[in-house]
């Protein structure tokens, strides 16, 4: 699917294919920082750093991470409603519920290893070792969410590189990038999945070929206002 401005309206197209479960390739994508595989991990690595973040402990606790349940949650706000989700956690875990228990564990594992390896080797293990990144890969346009994965942990890389040094220095990072309302770049899109359709512009369609070609909105007119 060619058209000469996919940003502005390639998601309609995006959109019409998604719904009839038809992969798709296209320029327009996401911001990076709010795909679900992304948004994710940067949760859970906010929770490590300080788990009395109830918003961000509670995206992680219903990640693949940890797999809660709506009524697992539930119960651990109604433990105490004054308290921050973590200190109900840490109680009930003290009580025998298993899947605090765990939680706690996990929690002060990662922190001991996060004071011992840089951003990136951090986050590398903490996606193997939650299983994230074989979740992402199972998810919709998987291959393209594990690269945007490993896309993040360069951005780590980078970050130690410029003095973010860290998981504290990387998370500040990300609050910097929010704060002025920039966007990264995510993963190029994988060219590989010759069975899904593309979205693209006619520019970037040079020298490419396909057997099955819609040249879309050709009946819009030109902006001549410049």
């Amino acid at each position: 699917i060619l058209l000469r401005s996919p940003k502005s309206h390639g998601d309609i197209f995006l959109q019409a294919l998604v719904q009839e479960n038809i992969s798709v390739i296209s320029e327009v994508q996401q911001n990076f920082l709010d795909t679900i595989e992304i948004s994710t991990i940067l949760s859970l690595l906010r929770s490590i750093e300080n788990p009395l973040l109830d918003i961000h402990l509670t995206a992680a606790l219903m990640s693949a991470a940890f797999r809660f349940t709506a009524d697992d949650m539930a119960r651990l706000r109604i433990h105490d409603r004054q308290k921050h989700l973590y200190l109900n956690c840490l109680e009930l875990a003290k009580a025998g519920n298993s899947k605090c228990a765990m939680v706690v564990d996990k929690l002060q594992d990662y922190r001991l290893h996060a004071s011992a390896m840089p951003s990136w080797q951090f986050l590398q293990y903490v996606l193997d070792d939650s299983g994230l990144m074989s979740f992402a890969s199972a998810l919709e346009n998987g291959s393209q969410r594990q690269a945007n994965l490993r896309l993040l942990i360069e951005y780590a890389k980078n970050c130690e590189d410029w003095g973010y040094a860290g998981l504290a220095g990387f998370l500040r990072y990300m609050d910097r990038v929010s704060e002025r309302e920039e966007e990264l770049s995510s993963a190029p899109p994988a060219l590989s999945q010759s069975s899904a359709v593309r979205i693209m512009s006619i520019h970037k369609s040079k020298g490419l070929e396909f057997p099955v070609v819609f040249l879309c909105e050709t009946s819009r007119k030109f902006n001549t206002k410049d």
